[in-house]
């Protein structure tokens, strides 16, 4: 073994053998960094600890969101093939939620996860990628108020004057 050891030694120059990491081509746009976060998703090159088992449905979900994000900036006439990922800013999370709230009507939970799950893809190329850039849906409202409708407190004294204990109690036949 020692002179098997030895003569490798001799055959490398007596260099030690060092294993290069891959390095990661950073992607600029938008659209790149969609296509990355779907690749991780799918478990593509992801090494084995952080492999996860994810549903299609899950996956899925998170298609049809970055086509929602990607028909709001088209609405506003943004040109999504050609825009940076650190371009995305306030005012262009404003036109997704104003998308998503007055175009398409989602409500509270439908919205909600939207808004969650792109926070999550943006948090996720943001740390993966070491970019220096705040996140744009970090401090964004996760609730649309709804507002509610009840009786005001004179009819709801009304109400009380009508109601007695004979006819505040139905007995249904058994």
């Amino acid at each position: 073994e020692l002179l098997d050891f030895r003569k490798e030694l001799e055959t490398k120059g007596y260099q030690k053998t060092i294993e290069v990491e891959e390095v990661k081509q950073v992607p600029v746009l938008l659209i790149d960094c969609m296509t990355s976060y779907q690749a991780f998703l799918e478990n593509v090159d992801v090494v084995y600890q952080k492999k996860r088992n994810r549903s299609i449905r899950y996956i899925k979900g998170f298609k049809r969101f970055f086509r929602l994000y990607i028909e709001a900036l088209k609405l506003k006439k943004i040109n999504v093939e050609q825009l940076k990922f650190i371009d995305v800013n306030d005012k262009k999370v404003g036109y997704l939620t104003e998308y998503l709230i007055e175009t398409k009507g989602f409500k509270n939970k439908s919205y909600n996860n939207i808004i969650t799950a792109l926070s999550t893809f943006t948090s996720y190329i943001i740390n993966e990628y070491g970019l220096n850039y705040k996140n744009p849906f970090f401090g964004l409202k996760r609730e649309i108020q709804i507002k509610v409708t009840s009786i005001t407190n004179s009819e709801f004294k009304q109400l009380m004057e009508v109601i007695t204990p004979e006819n505040g109690l139905t007995e249904f036949d058994k």
